[in-house]
């Protein structure tokens, strides 16, 4: 699953911008369209999680501008078709400018998070020869001890 989520995020992220932030819109739109039967079952705060799972999901296949609008999108998204008085952007109860507030922080943050973990095993898959030669050498050395190893692979081994 991992690896696929691996190829996904490096051929979407070559995507022009305006086909990520289109992307990051359908994903919002899809994941509305799944909460909206499941809102007869599940809690408001149920429906909330959601959302913050397609923040997630944007931010570790598109990165962080996408995982912004993501969470602006999510936050609009379930004030509209969640919120009582639906289909508006007006809200009766103002316990919810909470939960928008705490919303939008949460997406925000965990984005911000997931687009730099991406970034940094992006850096670490592209610099392969960080790791490689200290493998090549840990290889080399159980395969013949007779053989000279680098310092690093005795000290491996």
């Amino acid at each position: 699953m991992f690896s696929c989520l691996s190829r996904c995020s490096h051929r979407l992220s070559s995507l022009a911008a305006w086909q990520q932030y289109a992307l990051t819109f359908a994903l919002c739109a899809a994941m509305t369209a799944m909460a909206t039967p499941l809102s007869a079952y599940l809690d408001l705060a149920n429906i909330v999680m959601l959302f913050l799972l397609a923040v997630l999901l944007v931010a570790v296949l598109l990165g962080l501008r996408p995982a912004v609008l993501a969470a602006f999108l999510s936050v609009a998204f379930f004030d509209f078709f969640f919120v009582e008085p639906r289909f508006s952007f007006e809200v009766h109860d103002g316990q919810y400018g909470v939960t928008f507030v705490v919303m939008l922080a949460v997406a925000l943050i965990t984005g911000r998070l997931t687009a730099g973990l991406r970034r940094q095993a992006g850096e670490t898959l592209a610099d392969g020869s960080v790791f490689g030669s200290r493998i090549e050498a840990v290889v080399v050395y159980n395969s013949n001890p007779v053989a000279v190893a680098p310092e690093s692979a005795r000290v491996a081994a």
